[in-house]
């Protein structure tokens, strides 16, 4: 199968600052900002906007990206969940080769489905590159198991930034945006990352680069030349026209955030002492792995 020359995959838990840095990452001149692939789907089937504001059928880019895409198989472009997704996911967080646990299709179906949105995704990083002739893409699905399966299709030619942000805020943001306990979002925030550990046993340290979201609003711009060098490709501004999908409403609301940067420490002030002690209880020894007392 042919794919896409690179790619970049940007692996997180919600609300940790994916598209901010994805934002960031797609006016370089080398990178196409694609945003949430695996909500392409989603996305056609409500004609939903795209970051630049048009409905998604309507906005030049996709609108040609999707004219090269076999529209039936954007069914394919979002994780199956139930036993046979668990069951991957276990089998991704091995070290089996793909070719083995490609193998195991045939006794688990989900498997096979899995592969094929892999393939799927692979098709959409080559109609993007087509569209806009840049050589590099940038997906900020942050799913775990697609990073494994990615890694073992494109090898040395995708880089994982595995982005963190401090454990408190993102479960304060999460309470804000859905309405979860702050219990229910530590548990998730907290086995997100442990699996996400996991997978990183498979992957050379090489192909993968811890950033975290305080130091990237920080210093933006050597954050992004970090992850240039890592990523091989050159740090050089360019006036692109932004057209992803998916991630944060505040950003997709308020379209200077991209390049107004604001270290947003709400949690500092919002989480009670009782919320705190129940974060520290539930995900305070990993969060501190991070560097975060």
């Amino acid at each position: 199968m042919t794919k896409s020359n690179r790619v970049i995959y940007i692996n997180s838990f919600q609300r940790s600052g994916s598209t901010l840095l994805g934002g960031l990452l797609g006016q370089l001149s080398e990178v196409s900002y694609l945003g949430e692939v695996r909500n392409l789907q989603d996305y056609y089937s409500n004609n939903s906007r795209c970051f630049c504001s048009k409905p998604i059928r309507q906005c030049e880019f996709w609108g040609q990206l999707l004219q090269q895409v076999d529209i039936e198989q954007l069914a394919h472009t979002k994780s199956l969940y139930g036993f046979g997704h668990r069951c991957l996911k276990l089998a991704s967080l091995s070290k089996w080769s793909l070719s083995t646990i490609r193998s195991m299709s045939s006794i688990i179906p989900a498997f096979a489905d899995e592969f094929q949105l892999i393939e799927n995704i692979s098709g959409i990083y080559r109609a993007a590159q087509s569209v806009e002739g840049r050589q590099v893409i940038c997906d900020s699905s942050h799913r775990t198991t697609q990073c494994r399966l990615l890694y073992e299709l494109y090898g040395e030619e995708l880089k994982i930034i595995s982005l963190v942000r401090d454990g408190r805020a993102v479960v304060n943001s999460v309470r804000r945006r859905t309405g979860s306990s702050i219990g229910a979002a530590a548990t998730r925030w907290e086995r997100f990352h442990r699996v996400q550990k996991l997978m990183y046993r498979v992957i050379p340290d090489r192909n993968r680069l811890f950033i975290r979201y305080e130091d990237l609003c920080d210093d933006p711009i050597g954050t992004l030349k970090k992850i240039c060098e890592f990523a091989q490709i050159k740090y050089e501004q360019a006036d692109n026209a932004l057209h992803f999908i998916g991630g944060s409403s505040t950003i997709r609301s308020n379209k200077s955030s991209v390049s107004t940067i604001h270290l947003d420490e709400k949690w500092r002030h919002q989480l009670t002492d009782a919320d705190l002690a129940l974060f520290k209880k539930v995900a305070g020894p990993l969060n501190y792995t991070f560097g975060y007392h």
